[in-house]
């Protein structure tokens, strides 16, 4: 479909939803407009993108000839089926003639002023409807405006059911993946859809707010974990895409790490396992380099940590904490927690407590792990100028920075991007 077809056959309903998606409307609100066109009780003369819809045959679309599947498209007179033809108008659009249609779609949608309110609209649409077509039409606009795209990136999390969708999607391709022995024609749409959904989570891993993070991760980032490993292990035909095993070892290895879940290999695909393991390799590479910024990142995580010292142990927030009475900066639930810490196999804190309880004098820290405020925190080469001096050698601190790094906990406040 070229530019000019659409803008001579559909230019007007286009205006009409983009302006449609300009309006600022709440998650309730989007329901009732919504409810209101799925029973026709509509109003055409209140509303542009109403009257247009009612005229406009798009089960013949030219559009509908696409990568996607037949069980995939709806082709019924239904609201859903509608956000799909538009949604699929504007991506072959975008995709034929991107500088021409883009400045459309800017004028339409008013960028930059407007950009991350009509990304954050097309969400609410993906709320109710969540489809491959609209996760497409949604990235090529945030990708289209890459000089604002941390903001735009940032909208996307105003969906109030993101990460549970990209799931359900996920698992819809699972559901409907043939048992293909080679790759072919029918395969190619099914990864083409299964992409669209990775690249939207590559989205998520790039965006630096924590809230952000934390809404998707907290979540549904295990169930994400299970379908992707099960779409790996199940379908060796993924193995020969040069993309899926990009997005698999690099972003779904990333959330892996960032959440710091556990060594699974009967759980997760051995790819993710394998990803996830480099990037840690890297992660201890680079703080190795940095050694006594890490030790300082190390004593401000601890203070974070609102759990037992003891790694085995998940005891949170108990009733009266004991404190180790040689480091001061390590709490406890019970003495048999803090018998077996002090032996751990990976961290000692019989190898630690010691430099811990002078690194935390240098640094200012009070000598109670609770209530009293963080000190000012030092520039990374005062730190070590000031380390040197009180005789903690690079070594010490290195050796002390490897054995509380198998801490998982730690290492996932040292992944956040505020300590």
């Amino acid at each position: 479909m070229s530019l000019q077809l659409v803008r001579s056959q559909h230019a007007h309903l286009l205006h009409a939803f983009m302006t449609l998606l300009r309006q600022p409307r709440t998650r309730v609100v989007m329901k009732e407009f919504i409810s209101t066109l799925e029973l026709c009780q509509c109003d055409r003369k209140a509303d542009a993108f109403v009257d247009e819809a009612h005229d406009w045959e798009w089960r013949t679309v030219e559009a509908c000839g696409d990568l996607y599947p037949a069980e995939f498209l709806c082709c019924e007179y239904t609201m859903e089926a509608l956000i799909q033809a538009i949604c699929r108008i504007f991506c072959k659009s975008i995709g034929i003639e991107k500088r021409g249609w883009g400045n459309l779609l800017s004028d339409v949608v008013g960028f930059p002023s407007n950009g991350a309110k009509t990304i954050t609209q097309i969400c609410r649409w993906l709320d109710e409807y969540p489809s491959f077509h609209t996760v497409d039409f949604l990235q090529r606009v945030v990708s289209y405006f890459k000089e604002s795209q941390g903001t735009m990136s940032s909208a996307i999390f105003r969906s109030a059911t993101m990460p549970s969708n990209i799931v359900a999607l996920l698992n819809q391709v699972f559901d409907h993946l043939p048992d293909l022995s080679s790759p072919s024609e029918s395969f190619k749409g099914y990864l083409h859809m299964i992409l669209l959904v990775l690249h939207l989570v590559a989205i998520v891993t790039r965006t630096s707010d924590e809230v952000s993070i934390a809404y998707f991760y907290d979540d549904e980032v295990e169930p994400f974990l299970d379908i992707v490993s099960r779409l790996d292990n199940g379908f060796p035909q993924l193995k020969d895409s040069v993309q899926w095993t990009y997005m698999l070892i690099t972003h779904a290895a990333a959330i892996y790490e960032t959440l710091c879940l556990p060594l699974d290999p009967e759980r997760y695909a051995p790819r993710i396992l394998e990803g996830f393991l480099e990037r840690r390799r890297l992660s201890w590479e680079f703080r190795r380099m940095i050694p006594y910024k890490t030790a300082q990142d190390i004593l401000y995580a601890l203070r974070r940590l609102n759990i037992c010292g003891n790694r085995q142990c998940t005891s949170e927030a108990a009733g009266k904490w004991m404190q180790c009475g040689g480091c001061k900066r390590v709490l406890y639930c019970s003495k048999a927690c803090q018998r077996q810490d002090w032996v751990d196999s990976l961290k000692p804190h019989k190898y630690t407590y010691d430099n811990l309880a002078i690194l935390g004098i240098i640094a200012g820290f009070p000598d109670k792990a609770r209530g009293k405020p963080l000190p000012r925190r030092f520039s990374s080469l005062k730190f070590k100028k000031v380390c040197l001096a009180k005789g903690m050698e690079e070594s010490t601190v290195l050796d002390m920075n490897q054995y509380l790094m198998y801490d998982e906990r730690i290492m996932k406040i040292l992944h956040s991007s505020k300590l």
